[in-house]
Formats: C-alpha cells, sequence, structure tokens
C-alpha cells in the first residue's frame, strides 16, 4: 500500500503578500536553477538548509512551513544567493521577512533568546567578563562602558521584541509540561498494566 502524502494547507496570499514588497518583486522570476544554493555556504556545510528549497516552498504557498522551519536561522545573510542570482531575486531579504513572521509565532533559536535578554538585562549581547577586561586592558583598550539597558528595554518594549521572546519562553515552560505530563502518564500507565499481571 502506497503512503498517502500529509494534508498539506497552501496559502495563496503568501505569495502575494511577500510581492508587494520592494525587495520581493522578482520573487516569482525564480526558475529553481539552484545557483543560491550552489554559492550558500551554509548549505555547503549543513545540508540541511536548502535556499532553494525555502524559495521553492514560497512559490507553491507552504507558509506555515516555512515559518515553523528552524532551518531558517541556519543562514548567515551573507547575500551570495542575491549576488548570484541570475533573476535579481533577493533572497537574504526574503528570509529576513520570513524570519520576522517566525519570530512572531516563536520559532526563535535559544541562541538568540538568550542574546536578546542579556541585551535588554545588561544593554550588550555579550557583557563583559573580567577575562575580557583583562585582555582588554593586555591590549590597552578601555573597559567596556555599560549601555543604558533601560533604555534598550524600552525599544525591545516598543518593537515586540519583549513580548516575542516572552511567548517564546511561555511555549517552552507549556511544551516541558506537556512531555512531564505525558511521561507521568506513561511511568502510570505501566504501573497499572504491571498491577494487573500480578
Amino acid at each position: 500500500m502506497v503512503a498517502r502524502p500529509k494534508h498539506i494547507k497552501i496559502n495563496h496570499e503568501f505569495i502575494k503578500e511577500l510581492t508587494k514588497l520592494p525587495e520581493c518583486e522578482h520573487l516569482k522570476n525564480c526558475y529553481q536553477c539552484g545557483t543560491c544554493a550552489a554559492f550558500c555556504p551554509s548549505f555547503k556545510y549543513s545540508k540541511v538548509y536548502n535556499p532553494r528549497k525555502i524559495v521553492q516552498d514560497v512559490l507553491v504557498g507552504l507558509k506555515d512551513e516555512i515559518i515553523k522551519n528552524t532551518n531558517l536561522w541556519f543562514c548567515g545573510l551573507c547575500h551570495l544567493c542575491t549576488e548570484n542570482c541570475p533573476q535579481g531575486v533577493e533572497l537574504a531579504e526574503i528570509l529576513s521577512h520570513i524570519r520576522n513572521l517566525a519570530s512572531k509565532i516563536g520559532n526563535i533559536p535559544a541562541h538568540l533568546v538568550g542574546e536578546v535578554k542579556n541585551l535588554m538585562e545588561t544593554g550588550q549581547v555579550v557583557p563583559p567578563s573580567s577575562a575580557i577586561n583583562r585582555r582588554r586592558e593586555k591590549l590597552g583598550l578601555p573597559e567596556v562602558s555599560e549601555a543604558p539597558a533601560d533604555e534598550i528595554r524600552v525599544l525591545a518594549e516598543s518593537t515586540g521584541i519583549e513580548g516575542m521572546i516572552r511567548r517564546k519562553e511561555e511555549a517552552e515552560k507549556e511544551k516541558e509540561k506537556q512531555i512531564a505530563d505525558e511521561a507521568k502518564a506513561r511511568m502510570e500507565r505501566l504501573e497499572k498494566e504491571k498491577k494487573e499481571e500480578a
């Protein structure tokens, strides 16, 4: 028996939404030549991230699948795909827009969440440590002054970044609770089966 393909929801409005953006006007010109993948360092080393596949999925309207895909974050935004595309598709810009959509649903890598939290708490993505300060002193560099974290928090609140991070953390806690509940139910079921066998 042949396995039936899973139901895929095609969003025809997604391509319309994207092509309204100035940097996405050439998106429909993509003829899937694979130049983007050929020049992509992330694809070269990971084989998981495939820019050609992302464009293909965008062109057929697979918005939900795309914005839930964690591979979006493998792109280093080096723009080699954009610079070499024979059709002028600005894939790096398109990907930035897709990442923004993904962020709104909580698809943000943990390391970026940590960096944003550091930025909001300390005003710096990588807070200076005593080791960094010692190296800076040896190099004759001034000590890094603290950035105004309160101003950065205001910006984070007004841009919605703080809310995105909070939703991401809440979703992770809910997922952890769900896993714990499932494990507990499994253990209870096993204990019940064990008692019934005895």
